[in-house]
Protein backbone atom coordinates (compact mmCIF):
# COMPACT_ATOMS: atom_id res chain seq x y z
CA UNK A 1 0.00 0.00 0.00
CA UNK A 2 1.13 3.33 -0.96
CA UNK A 3 -0.06 7.10 -0.04
CA UNK A 4 1.43 10.23 -1.80
CA UNK A 5 1.06 13.91 -1.90
CA UNK A 6 3.56 16.74 -2.54
CA UNK A 7 4.34 18.75 0.52
CA UNK A 8 6.29 21.41 1.29
CA UNK A 9 8.58 20.04 4.27
CA UNK A 10 11.07 22.24 6.47
CA UNK A 11 12.73 20.16 9.74
CA UNK A 12 13.30 21.30 12.79
CA UNK A 13 15.35 18.11 13.66
CA UNK A 14 18.33 17.58 11.98
CA UNK A 15 18.92 14.10 11.43
CA UNK A 16 22.34 13.16 12.39
CA UNK A 17 24.51 9.65 11.85
CA UNK A 18 26.98 8.17 9.91
CA UNK A 19 28.07 6.78 6.57
CA UNK A 20 28.39 6.81 2.81
CA UNK A 21 28.79 3.61 1.08
CA UNK A 22 27.20 2.22 -2.37
CA UNK A 23 23.56 1.30 -1.34
CA UNK A 24 22.35 -2.20 -1.12
CA UNK A 25 20.74 -5.13 0.99
CA UNK A 26 23.86 -5.48 2.64
CA UNK A 27 25.13 -2.51 3.28
CA UNK A 28 22.29 -0.18 4.73
CA UNK A 29 21.49 -2.81 7.33
CA UNK A 30 24.81 -3.03 8.41
CA UNK A 31 24.87 0.93 8.88
CA UNK A 32 21.88 0.66 10.72
CA UNK A 33 23.27 -2.28 13.16
CA UNK A 34 26.55 0.09 14.00
CA UNK A 35 24.46 3.24 14.53
CA UNK A 36 21.61 2.10 16.51
CA UNK A 37 23.74 1.08 19.37
CA UNK A 38 25.29 4.50 19.40
CA UNK A 39 22.07 6.40 19.78
CA UNK A 40 22.64 6.72 23.44
CA UNK A 41 25.57 9.31 22.66
CA UNK A 42 23.62 11.86 20.83
CA UNK A 43 22.75 14.49 23.51
CA UNK A 44 20.46 15.87 23.32
CA UNK A 45 18.39 13.83 20.96
CA UNK A 46 14.73 15.09 20.33
CA UNK A 47 12.48 12.06 19.75
CA UNK A 48 12.22 8.59 18.53
CA UNK A 49 11.92 9.09 15.03
CA UNK A 50 15.17 7.46 13.15
CA UNK A 51 15.79 9.14 9.75
CA UNK A 52 17.87 7.98 6.58
CA UNK A 53 19.03 10.92 4.40
CA UNK A 54 19.86 10.35 0.65
CA UNK A 55 21.64 11.57 -1.94
CA UNK A 56 22.89 10.20 -5.17
CA UNK A 57 26.43 11.32 -6.36
CA UNK A 58 26.85 12.56 -9.59
CA UNK A 59 27.30 10.02 -12.13
CA UNK A 60 31.42 10.72 -12.38
CA UNK A 61 31.77 10.40 -8.68
CA UNK A 62 30.33 6.85 -7.88
CA UNK A 63 32.13 3.41 -7.86
CA UNK A 64 29.27 1.59 -8.22
CA UNK A 65 26.13 2.40 -10.09
CA UNK A 66 24.04 2.27 -7.50
CA UNK A 67 26.18 4.22 -5.06
CA UNK A 68 24.83 7.22 -3.18
CA UNK A 69 25.40 9.62 -0.19
CA UNK A 70 23.72 8.07 3.16
CA UNK A 71 23.33 8.78 6.47
CA UNK A 72 21.40 6.86 9.09
CA UNK A 73 20.59 9.30 12.00
CA UNK A 74 18.31 10.89 14.43
CA UNK A 75 16.92 14.65 14.99
CA UNK A 76 18.66 16.16 17.57
CA UNK A 77 17.93 19.40 19.70
CA UNK A 78 20.71 22.37 18.81
CA UNK A 79 23.53 22.51 20.63
CA UNK A 80 25.02 19.29 20.33
CA UNK A 81 28.34 17.60 20.69
CA UNK A 82 29.03 15.38 17.67
CA UNK A 83 30.19 12.20 18.98
CA UNK A 84 33.42 10.44 17.05
CA UNK A 85 32.90 8.75 14.24
CA UNK A 86 29.41 10.44 13.25
CA UNK A 87 28.23 13.41 11.39
CA UNK A 88 26.04 16.85 11.40
CA UNK A 89 23.63 17.37 8.69
CA UNK A 90 20.78 19.76 8.04
CA UNK A 91 17.70 19.06 6.23
CA UNK A 92 17.85 22.27 3.86
CA UNK A 93 14.00 23.36 3.20
CA UNK A 94 12.34 21.80 0.35
CA UNK A 95 9.26 20.87 -1.59
CA UNK A 96 8.75 16.67 -0.97
CA UNK A 97 6.48 14.04 -2.48
CA UNK A 98 5.50 12.02 0.42
CA UNK A 99 4.86 8.57 0.39
CA UNK A 100 4.06 5.81 3.06
CA UNK A 101 5.36 2.41 2.44
CA UNK A 102 3.25 -0.45 4.46
CA UNK A 103 4.29 -3.70 4.22
CA UNK A 104 8.01 -5.19 4.92
CA UNK A 105 11.58 -3.20 5.03
CA UNK A 106 12.76 -5.52 2.81
CA UNK A 107 10.05 -4.57 -0.12
CA UNK A 108 10.99 -0.69 0.17
CA UNK A 109 12.71 -0.85 -2.65
CA UNK A 110 9.62 -2.05 -4.80
CA UNK A 111 8.08 1.89 -3.43
CA UNK A 112 11.20 3.38 -4.32
CA UNK A 113 10.89 1.50 -8.15
CA UNK A 114 6.76 2.65 -7.93
CA UNK A 115 8.23 6.21 -7.27
CA UNK A 116 10.75 6.64 -10.02
CA UNK A 117 9.59 4.60 -12.80
CA UNK A 118 6.12 5.52 -12.79
CA UNK A 119 4.73 7.86 -9.85
CA UNK A 120 6.91 10.97 -10.92
CA UNK A 121 6.67 10.27 -14.57
CA UNK A 122 2.77 10.51 -14.54
CA UNK A 123 3.00 13.51 -12.07
CA UNK A 124 4.80 15.66 -14.55
CA UNK A 125 7.51 15.97 -11.78
CA UNK A 126 11.52 15.33 -11.60
CA UNK A 127 13.39 14.75 -8.73
CA UNK A 128 15.49 17.45 -7.03
CA UNK A 129 18.99 17.83 -6.23
CA UNK A 130 18.24 17.92 -2.54
CA UNK A 131 18.40 15.07 -0.10
CA UNK A 132 15.78 12.31 0.66
CA UNK A 133 14.85 11.07 3.31
CA UNK A 134 12.95 8.29 5.08
CA UNK A 135 11.85 8.64 8.24
CA UNK A 136 11.10 5.44 10.64
CA UNK A 137 9.08 6.18 13.88
CA UNK A 138 6.81 3.76 16.28
CA UNK A 139 4.77 3.11 12.88
CA UNK A 140 8.04 1.23 12.22
CA UNK A 141 9.54 -2.44 13.02
CA UNK A 142 11.26 -4.81 11.46
CA UNK A 143 9.71 -7.73 12.89
CA UNK A 144 6.28 -6.25 11.40
CA UNK A 145 4.77 -7.47 8.11
CA UNK A 146 2.12 -4.43 8.45
CA UNK A 147 5.19 -1.78 9.27
CA UNK A 148 5.39 1.61 7.55
CA UNK A 149 8.41 4.02 6.75
CA UNK A 150 7.47 7.40 5.31
CA UNK A 151 9.80 8.11 2.38
CA UNK A 152 10.16 11.86 0.75
CA UNK A 153 11.57 12.19 -2.20
CA UNK A 154 13.24 16.03 -3.27
CA UNK A 155 11.23 18.19 -6.51
CA UNK A 156 12.25 20.24 -8.85
CA UNK A 157 11.05 23.38 -8.62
Amino acid sequence: MLESEAEDHQTTDEPFGVGDQPDNTTVLPRLWQEFIPRIHEINPASGACRYGAWNCLPHAERSDPDELLYVAGLGVALPVTIPPGMVQWTAAPSRYARFIHSGPALRLGDTIEYIYALWLPRAGLERGTSFGFESYDQRFSVANPHSEIAYFVPLAS
